[in-house]
């Protein structure tokens, strides 16, 4: 048996041909059963494609509502608010969405106004989060090409690009080593200020 699915619905919350070599391998064979605006799924791969789609809507909804928090944050930062920004960007390196905007704006801020020790928390949360999501990124590029597994492993220390076989990178990993240089500065200036 067959279930169909509309095939806008997919589209509004994946890119398909974007995304679809990050899918297993039944959810990329359903690809070649669109048809007038549906999608025809063998009821076996149904559930995969389910959680797909579920897991991309969710990313969707962080993504969105950190580019939600950072244009507050940089409106109450043209206001001269910048508790509140603060408040916001904080906020946002919560809910640990690797989006380097609030991150940055906050060890700035933090910098601006010598608060070492909530700059080098926000760092230390940095670290984290982009680390986590260069792991997330090189595991997802292994699958896609198998045969950069060497350059990828190695990448995720130097934080080097990796060409893949298209000639399109296939891992651009966050260069977590300009975090570490920044924490130490930032660990320096606390203290010199103790």
């Amino acid at each position: 048996m067959m279930k169909r699915i509309e095939y806008d619905t997919l589209v509004k919350c994946v890119n398909w041909e974007k995304q679809k070599y990050y899918l297993g391998e039944a959810t990329k064979s359903l690809l070649s059963g669109i048809s007038d605006n549906f999608l025809l799924i063998p009821d076996e791969d149904y559930e995969e494609a389910m959680q797909a789609l579920a897991a991309s809507r969710r990313a969707e909804e962080r993504l969105f509502d950190t580019a939600r928090r950072n244009n507050d944050g940089m409106r109450f930062e043209k206001r001269g608010d910048i508790d509140a920004a603060i408040d916001v960007y904080e906020e946002s390196i919560a809910a640990g969405y690797p989006a380097l905007h609030s991150f940055d704006r906050l060890m700035k801020l933090y910098r601006r106004r010598k608060d070492y020790l909530n700059e080098i928390r926000v760092i230390k949360r940095a670290v984290d989060v982009f680390s986590a999501e260069n792991t997330r990124r090189a595991e997802h590029a292994i699958e896609a090409e198998p045969s950069k597994k060497n350059e990828i492993t190695t990448a995720l220390l130097s934080y080097e690009k990796v060409m893949g076989s298209h000639g399109v990178y296939c891992f651009i990993p966050y260069d977590i080593g300009l975090l570490h240089n920044r924490l130490h500065k930032a660990e320096f200036l606390l203290s010199k200020n103790i």
